[in-house]
């Protein structure tokens, strides 16, 4: 059994020096192409195997004790977000125009990629495989989990591990909850083609603006009047565009929006209303339309033994563990947990100052970094060496 303490202060430092060096260089998703050279550059050289096959910028590293024992799998992700960071006064601000990690994937990283190192060292003291997953595009669906299952990454995986930094929590915490963790993830983009006139004749139009109103306010009838109000759906539109100038009413408008829920028969109607909405409000204004519905993320699920094998972990480490609240974000872990046991938590990263995922001014108290290695090894030794022993 590994001591995640000492290990943990081994690393410290270097975690800051590997996530500042993410921070600074950042690339957006299914483009990590130096992000990638990086990572397996320090896995070969700490005498781990490149797993063979895998798509992409994605990298699996393997780590085979020699020893019989379950597979492990710590998943990191490691793109980042087209924001143009606004944190200048930072030595390590990013230096990539229209890329930021937003939303902690350079700390994941960099946590994962220490962790690998620790325990290569220590390689002696393992037993059965572990697998590193360092995946590249989590913020675009589909999603880079979803290669990585098809190329095979999870075939031989025991259990799977995943953790996320959370503003909203003290360093110091992990949180989690069992149940629904997060939620399924659906887009749409629709352009509504009509006919075009001077505004001030609006009879010769087919107007789409209006055609496109009429879809957004009807959008809402779903949440409000179709789906039972005890399980939550959000239908957002976060882009309605069209138009030349005030007084002329244009051919076309472009219009997207995203779909959240946790139920699958939600989902499933959801869809089939929205197709219905608009396909009958662009015949009624006259429009035609072209409409590209790309189903996302499932809900992650997190199960009741993986928050029990998380508490024990966090109590015998000396972290505060808090319930987490459910959210309707969504995580492409999800895909994973469809293919085998896991389980995903999140590690508390708050500075004291008021921080938001995907936003230009987010950042981390980088302490919270030792929080993770160590819980992330913790669920290790939980699930390797001290769960049978719990239970004789």
């Amino acid at each position: 059994m590994l001591d995640e303490k000492k290990l943990s202060a081994e690393a410290a430092e270097k975690m800051v020096e590997y996530r500042r060096h993410f921070h600074m260089h950042p690339e957006l998703s299914f483009k990590e192409f130096e992000t990638s050279k990086f990572i397996r550059s320090h896995l070969e050289a700490a005498g781990l195997e490149i797993m063979p096959g895998i798509r992409g910028c994605s990298v699996v590293g393997i780590l085979d004790s020699g020893r019989p024992g379950p597979t492990i799998a710590f998943r990191a992700d490691i793109d980042a977000l087209n924001l143009d960071e606004k944190n200048t006064d930072k030595p390590y601000c990013s230096q990539n125009p229209g890329a930021m990690h937003a939303c902690g994937h350079d700390s994941h990283t960099a946590m994962s990629l220490c962790l690998a190192e620790a325990m290569a060292e220590h390689r002696g003291e393992l037993r059965g495989k572990v697998k590193f997953i360092f995946q590249q595009g989590e913020e675009r669906q589909p999603g880079g989990a979803v290669m990585l299952v098809e190329d095979g990454a999870l075939k031989d995986v025991d259990y799977i591990i995943g953790a996320h930094v959370a503003p909203q929590y003290p360093v110091g915490s992990i949180a989690s909850k069992a149940g629904d963790c997060s939620a399924s993830v659906d887009d749409f983009q629709l352009f509504i083609h009509g006919k075009g006139a001077h505004g001030a004749r609006p009879n010769l139009s087919h107007d789409p603006i209006m055609c496109g109103v009429s879809i957004a306010a009807e959008l809402q009838q779903i949440v409000s009047r179709v789906v039972d109000p005890l399980k939550p759906l959000v239908i957002t539109i976060g882009k309605f565009a069209g138009g030349y100038a005030r007084n002329i009413i244009p051919d076309d408008v472009e219009m997207m929006a995203t779909i959240r829920t946790y139920d699958a028969g939600v989902r499933k109607l959801a869809e089939e209303r929205i197709r219905e909405i608009i396909d009958h409000a662009c015949k009624m204004h006259q429009c035609t339309y072209d409409l590209t519905y790309e189903h996302g993320y499932p809900a992650l699920i997190t199960d009741e033994r993986s928050v029990e094998l998380l508490k024990k972990t966090a109590d015998r480490l000396g972290w505060q563990y808090i319930t987490h609240t459910a959210s309707m974000g969504s995580e492409d872990f999800s895909y994973y947990l469809q293919v085998c046991d896991g389980c995903y938590f999140h590690v508390g990263s708050g500075d004291g100052v008021e921080r938001f995922l995907h936003n230009p001014h987010f950042d981390i108290d980088e302490k919270c970094m030792v929080t993770g290695f160590e819980c992330l090894l913790g669920m290790y030794n939980q699930l390797v060496f001290l769960e049978n022993e719990s239970d004789k």
